[in-house]
């Protein structure tokens, strides 16, 4: 059988439940260095996420941030919980914030723009898209939202 750490850390072959409940294991340990700590928190939200438990992945994401306030992927992937639930302020918040600590990463720039266009705010969208194509023009991600932008401007402009 594989270890909690193997398990929680990507290196075992389990489920979403036996991965969460391997990273609640090693959460528990009474000595854990700081990263590993950080980073169970990180792997644990995305199988709460992946698991529709979404309030829970919204706490260990929030718990991850408070470690390590200058990992932007931990407020990145807690602003696309908020996108989930459809809670838009939060998640362009942390979005924003992901920005503020790497302000040229196109993959911040491309949740931006899903945020952008899912507030029916497509200036702004096709501008993040733009901006994220022009850093990373041969991406999949920079491409498919700068199209799913141009789309609903043309929608909404027709109307």
């Amino acid at each position: 059988a594989a270890s909690p750490d193997s398990l929680c850390f990507g290196k075992g072959n389990g489920s979403l439940s036996a991965q969460e409940q391997a990273c609640t294991a090693v959460l528990q340990r009474p000595i854990l260095l700081p990263q590993q700590k950080f980073q169970a928190r990180m792997i644990r939200g995305s199988a709460f996420y992946l698991q529709h438990q979404f309030q829970k992945a919204i706490a260990d994401f929030t718990a991850a941030i408070q470690m390590n306030p200058q990992e932007k992927d931990a407020w990145s992937v807690r602003g696309n919980v908020y996108l989930t639930l459809g809670d838009f302020l939060h998640a362009q918040q942390d979005s924003d914030a992901a920005l503020n600590i790497s302000p040229d990463d196109p993959r911040m720039l491309n949740n931006r723009c899903w945020i952008y266009a899912a507030r029916r705010k497509f200036a702004a969208a096709l501008a993040d898209c733009n901006r994220s194509l022009a850093l990373a023009p041969r991406s999949p991600e920079t491409l498919d939202p700068g199209g799913l932008c141009a789309t609903m401007i043309r929608a909404a402009t027709a109307n």
